[in-house]
C-alpha cells in the first residue's frame, strides 16, 4: 500500500479538498483506496462520513498506546464513492486533538504501526489529510508516509510557508534517522494564469525547488459542489478540464 501525505504547516491552502481529490482520484482509476482524516478538525469526515458511531482514529492510537490491537474492522468505513474508505476523525468531541497534546509525542512511529496493520486490507493508496501545523502529530503523519505532497497558494506567504515546511521536513528526518517521506511534488492551487503574480510565484517556486515537480489546479467550484453533496469530486459532474487533467497526471504519477 503506498501512502502519501498532503501537509503544510499554514492553513487555508486547501490539503482537505485536494486530499479528498486525489484519493478519488486513485480509487476511480487505480485500486482501492484509503483516505486517513489526521486534522482534529474532522473536515473530511464531515463532508465524507458525517454520522459517526464506534471507532475514530484517535481511539485506535490510544488502544495501540496501552498495546492493544487497533480495532480496524470498527473503524475502517465504505464511503458512498466506489473503492474509496476512510478512517474518520469526529471534529466535534473527537479526541484527537487530546491524543495529539498527550500521547502523540511519546509515540512518534504509532502511524506507522497503523499502516502497517492497515496494509492488509487490500488498499493500494492510502492518503493522509494533516492539520495546519509541524507538531508531534503532524510528525507522526509524515514518518508514516511514503511521499509528502504539499498545497501552496499564489503569495508571498505561500512562498515562505513552503520554505519553512521543506526545512521542518529535513530537520524531521535528521531527528527521526529516517529518509521518509519523499518529498517531490508540490501543488499550486487555485492557479490562475491570468494574474501575473501567479506567474511570478510559480516561476520563483520553480527556481528555488530544483527536482521538485509542480502541478497547477485552478480554482474549481467543484470543489463548493461536493462539499454540498457529502462526496468526492469525481462523483460529480462539471469538473474543469484542467482539474481533470492535473489530478489525473498526479495519481498516474502517483501510480
Amino acid at each position: 500500500m503506498k501512502t502519501i501525505t498532503l501537509a503544510l504547516q499554514k492553513g487555508g491552502v486547501g490539503k482537505s479538498s485536494l486530499s479528498m481529490a486525489l484519493a478519488g482520484e486513485l480509487a476511480a482509476n487505480y485500486g482501492p483506496s484509503l483516505i486517513i482524516d489526521g486534522d482534529p478538525q474532522g473536515n473530511i469526515t464531515g463532508q465524507l462520513y458525517p454520522n459517526i458511531e464506534g471507532q475514530e482514529l484517535a481511539d485506535l492510537l490510544f488502544d495501540m498506546a496501552e498495546g492493544k490491537e487497533p480495532a480496524l474492522k470498527e473503524a475502517v468505513r465504505k464511503t458512498a464513492f466506489p473503492n474509496l474508505s476512510i478512517i474518520p476523525t469526529a471534529g466535534l468531541d473527537g479526541r484527537l486533538r487530546l491524543y495529539s497534546e498527550t500521547l502523540a509525542s511519546q509515540k512518534p512511529n504509532a502511524i506507522k504501526h497503523l499502516v502497517r496493520h492497515l496494509g492488509a486490507w487490500g488498499f493500494k493508496y492510502c492518503v493522509i489529510d494533516t492539520s495546519p501545523a509541524f507538531g508531534p502529530l503532524e510528525k507522526s503523519l509524515l514518518i508514516a508516509a511514503d511521499e509528502c505532497i504539499t498545497p501552496v497558494m499564489g503569495d508571498v506567504y505561500g512562498q515562505d510557508g513552503l520554505h519553512i515546511f521543506a526545512e521542518n521536513l529535513k530537520q524531521l528526518r535528521i531527528d527521526y534517522e529516517t529518509e521518509r517521506p519523499q518529498y517531490n511534488r508540490i501543488l499550486f492551487n487555485a492557479y490562475d494564469k491570468r494574474i501575473t503574480g501567479h506567474e511570478r510565484v510559480l516561476e520563483t517556486l520553480r527556481s528555488g525547488a530544483d527536482g521538485m515537480e509542480f502541478y497547477c489546479l485552478p480554482t474549481d467550484p467543484i470543489y463548493r459542489r461536493a462539499q454540498d453533496a457529502g462526496t468526492v469530486i469525481q462523483a460529480l459532474t462539471g469538473t474543469k478540464e484542467a482539474t481533470r487533467a492535473e489530478l489525473s497526471r498526479l495519481a498516474k504519477s502517483i501510480y
